[in-house]
């Protein structure tokens, strides 16, 4: 349900950018899927806690939001 919603956040939002952009995005969506299955496949093999997992990937929301607020004052 959360990817659900921030994919229609960000296309909506990419609607100010050249339409070329979709298609980066798209493919950027697409890998993101990869690195989460890859993630959760090595957190399996090292034997991580989820807690622990939670812990090493919640400083990436901070750079998310870092970039959104720099493209929205590109804009």
């Amino acid at each position: 349900m959360g990817s659900g919603i921030g994919e229609a956040t960000w296309v909506g939002f990419m609607k100010g950018y050249p339409s070329e952009n979709v298609g980066d995005v798209a493919s950027g969506t697409g890998f993101a899927g990869l690195f989460a299955t890859g993630t959760v496949a090595a957190k399996s093999f090292l034997g991580i806690d989820n807690w622990l997992m939670f812990v090493i990937e919640a400083p990436t929301i901070v750079i998310y939001f870092l970039a959104f607020k720099w493209l929205t004052v590109q804009k």
